[in-house]
Order: C-alpha cells, then sequence, then structure tokens
C-alpha cells in the first residue's frame, strides 16, 4: 500500500519543477460507515473509503486545482501539469498571502484518540444498539412512530504541504446518531429530526443519553398532537431555548464566510447578508457575540489547522453587536483588502477545493439562569426544538417552524401550544435579544458535507411576531 508520506512527498518534488508561485499538496483519506434502519425495515450497512490527493497552485497569478484517486506517479504528474494549466486559464488573478506560522517546527501532527474504537464494537452490537432504539418508541405507535434511526462513523486522515515548507498531519474520527419521527396529527405529516454527535469513537453515543433524549422528543410530538392548544397571532416575549438558537447562529456564521461574501462561486446557495465593506458594522445590540472555535475539544467540528496548514483559532466574528472579523481562507484574505488567513479553509473529500466554512459557531453565554429569564414575562412564549427554519428574502430573515412551545404566564411555563412560527428579519431579531443564559449547547451540522456545529444559550426576545394556528 502506498502511504501518504511517499505520495506526498514525490508531489512536492514534482511541483518544484514547475515555475509555481504557490502549490499546496493534500492527501485525504474519509473511511464511512452507516447504519441505517428505515421505517421498520432491517437494518442495512453501508461503508465506503474516500481516498486521494487534491493538488491547488498559483500560476501566472491564477489559482488552478485538480485531483486524482490513482495515486501513482503518473497519475499525480498528471494532476500537478492539469492544476498548472487550469491556473494559467483562470482570468481571476491573485497574490496569494503567506499565512502566519507560530511553531518553529514546520511539521505538525495530531490526532484524536477513542476512548472506545468504534471498530471495536461488533457490528451486531451496533445494530443491536439502534434496534432497542427504535423499538423505545412503540408504545406511542398510534401517534408517532420513528422512521429512521442511523449511525454514522467517519475517519478522517489528511496530511497536507505546502510550498513554505509547512507539512500537517491529521486524523480525526467522528461519530453521529441521528432519528427521525414522524408524528400523524389529522391528516398532517409532522416530522422531528435530531442528532448527537461529536469527534471520538463510540463514547460519543454511549454518553449521549440518547435513549431520553428521544423519548423526550416522542413525548413532546405526542403533546403537541394530543394535547396543545392553539394561540393567535401577537405580538410577544420569546425565550428561544439553544436548539432555536443554533438556526438563527447557524444562518449568521454561513454569511461570515469570506468566499460566499465575496462570491468566490456563485450560486443561489452562497448569498450572504454582508459585503467586504460590513466590517465594524453594526447588526444587533451589545449582548450579541458571535464566536467561531474549532479548537473545542470533543466537538463535531474540531480541527487545530486547516486545510492550507493554517493554526486555528477562536473566531470572535461579532462583538458586542458590531461586525469584527469574517472567516477567511489564504486565497479570501488574499482578495480582501486589509484581510489575513485565520485558519478556516477545509474541504471534506481530495476532489474538492478547500473554501472557508463555520467550524463550531454559537452565541457566547451570558449570565442569566433560565427561571430569570423567564421570571418578569407576564404573557410570552418558550420555544423549546425545532420541526425545521428556512431562510427568506435572500437571506435576511428567516423562518422557525416550532415543535415544542409553551406559554409562559406570569413567569411560569404552563399550557403546550402549537402550529408555531416565527418569522422574522435576521437584523430586527439581533437587536431584540435582551438577555442570554449561562449554559452553551452545540448541535452538530453539515455545511456542504463538511462537519460542523451550530448552538448558544437559551436567550429572551422582547416583542416578537409569533403567527398562531388560527
Amino acid at each position: 500500500m502506498v502511504s501518504p508520506e511517499s505520495v506526498i512527498r514525490y508531489g512536492v518534488n514534482v511541483a518544484k519543477n514547475y515555475n509555481l508561485e504557490y502549490y499546496e499538496i493534500r492527501y485525504q483519506s474519509v473511511y464511512s460507515e452507516d447504519i441505517i434502519i428505515s421505517n421498520g425495515k432491517s437494518p442495512k450497512v453501508y461503508r465506503n473509503i474516500d481516498a486521494g490527493i487534491g493538488i491547488r497552485v498559483i500560476h501566472e497569478g491564477g489559482v488552478g486545482f485538480s485531483s486524482t484517486n490513482i495515486l501513482t506517479r503518473a497519475y499525480i504528474e498528471r494532476a500537478i501539469k492539469d492544476a498548472t494549466e487550469n491556473a494559467r486559464l483562470n482570468s481571476r488573478k491573485v497574490s496569494l498571502k503567506t499565512a502566519p506560522y507560530e511553531e518553529s517546527d514546520k511539521s505538525i501532527s495530531y490526532f484524536i484518540s477513542e476512548r472506545i474504537k468504534y471498530i471495536d464494537i461488533p457490528i451486531d452490537e451496533r445494530i443491536a444498539f439502534l434496534l432497542d432504539l427504535a423499538r423505545s418508541v412503540e408504545s406511542y405507535i398510534n401517534a408517532v412512530r420513528i422512521y429512521e434511526v442511523k449511525i454514522k462513523y467517519t475517519r478522517e486522515e489528511k496530511l497536507v504541504e505546502n510550498s513554505d515548507g509547512i507539512s500537517v498531519y491529521s486524523r480525526i474520527p467522528r461519530t453521529l446518531i441521528t432519528y427521525r419521527l414522524n408524528g400523524f396529527d389529522n391528516g398532517r405529516i409532522l416530522t422531528r429530526t435530531y442528532s448527537i454527535g461529536g469527534s471520538g469513537g463510540f463514547e460519543i453515543i454511549k454518553e449521549s443519553n440518547i435513549n431520553d433524549v428521544l423519548n423526550n422528543d416522542v413525548k413532546a410530538l405526542s403533546n403537541y398532537i394530543e394535547r396543545a392548544e392553539k394561540i393567535p397571532t401577537s405580538e410577544l416575549d420569546l425565550i428561544f431555548s439553544s436548539e432555536v438558537v443554533k438556526a438563527l447562529i447557524y444562518e449568521i456564521g454561513r454569511s461570515l464566510e469570506a468566499d460566499r461574501i465575496l462570491r468566490i462561486k456563485p450560486s443561489k446557495d452562497d448569498r450572504s447578508l454582508f459585503t467586504s465593506s460590513s466590517l465594524g458594522e453594526k447588526i444587533g445590540n451589545s449582548e450579541i457575540h458571535i464566536s467561531d472555535d474549532p479548537t473545542i475539544p470533543s466537538s463535531y467540528g474540531f480541527y487545530l489547522y486547516d486545510d492550507e496548514c493554517v493554526k486555528a483559532r477562536k473566531h470572535e466574528l461579532i462583538k458586542e453587536g458590531y461586525v469584527n472579523e469574517f472567516l477567511h481562507s489564504r486565497l479570501t484574505a488574499s482578495l480582501m483588502q486589509g484581510a489575513s488567513s485565520n485558519g478556516a479553509s477545509r474541504a471534506y473529500s481530495f476532489n474538492v477545493e478547500p473554501s472557508t466554512t463555520i467550524s463550531n459557531i454559537y452565541l457566547e453565554a451570558g449570565d442569566y439562569n433560565f427561571d430569570e429569564l423567564i421570571e418578569d414575562i407576564v404573557y410570552g412564549v418558550y420555544a423549546k426544538s425545532l420541526f425545521d427554519w428556512m431562510v427568506l428574502n435572500r437571506g435576511t430573515a428567516i423562518r422557525l417552524n416550532i415543535l415544542e412551545a409553551y406559554l409562559i404566564e406570569n413567569g411560569s411555563i404552563t399550557t403546550p401550544i402549537k402550529n408555531l412560527t416565527i418569522e422574522i428579519p435576521i437584523y430586527d431579531m439581533l437587536s431584540k435579544i435582551d438577555a442570554r443564559g449561562m449554559d452553551i449547547k452545540l448541535y452538530p451540522v453539515c455545511k456542504h458535507k463538511i462537519p460542523s456545529s451550530s448552538g448558544g444559550p437559551s436567550v429572551r426576545i422582547r416583542n416578537i411576531k409569533v403567527f398562531g394556528g388560527v
């Protein structure tokens, strides 16, 4: 078997023969296993290995990329030649900025250990775990059914070397468990999807309390169908749980990715709230502190160096309601005046170019406990969990469809309510958050297949219009 080190070493030696301003050679291998039980059918197991090298170069000021999963000398040479030719033909010219390197050692290595190795758990036990999880819902069969349960395990290995002589090796396993519930309410099918995941082995699942989480969701969906009441459309004070906050923060975080701001790869999905001149712009009140931190241990979006060999760090994106920085790669920093890379460039596979992306994005915690958040609300709503959400009006507004919600009356949580939708401009919502809870919770998300997470604490929001069921 060809080693990653020998592949990279040969690629570097070939690249040195070209007149390149910059080159970057990335070996990336992702082993994945999916175990899925859908709609009461027999379990299915899917395994895959995605491995190869991606080569990005700058030649005559243009950026070029090529890849191959055939790791022979001839194919490596061809990939480097193709990347160079692609760069020559690229009409957008750049001068790639050198990123700062803090270490004197230019050969860096790090990995995540699995406290319970995933592959050490027999496949029959992994399947049995999912079957037991599915069966725990059977007592609610009249109102709620479990449509799907799934375990996804990946083990990602990377070795990246660039023309600065920096080499970074990493190995990160990630484990995710997901369920999908269907509820049946007067001919409507209501779908609830939830995931728990992190960087590590089977301990992520063992320590997740997934059975309790699932059964709480089953009860919430059953109550929604059988007991929840409708309220009229009105303007109320709201409490958002961390799960509801995750949707808002996720959409803001995506807008802070510099290649989205610069429209490097224009598409309908790549719109941003911001422009390159938005730094220093006020978008919310002083309670709004949004950070992105890839270095959080065991997090789903964890990494210590990005795919351009730049050291990762916490990004303080929004401070006291003001745009403080964007997520940058070396490429986007070269295209935005006054910017520098802050280690936010990743790719999910060897055959795609790295792009700027969120890692673990969250609203910073405040200093309120939950009782303090609700104690002065005379009549309001606690939005606890989501069916789904979507962005509106070219990304400037958000619609939140709430699953579990309760009235708040005189500082106490009372009646469960249903058919609740919140639709509001994002900036308006950020201006009306007036208190943040103490605890932060992160939820796995995958932006263009790149492991990430989003979340925050519970928050209090004043005078928001909610659309009820009448």
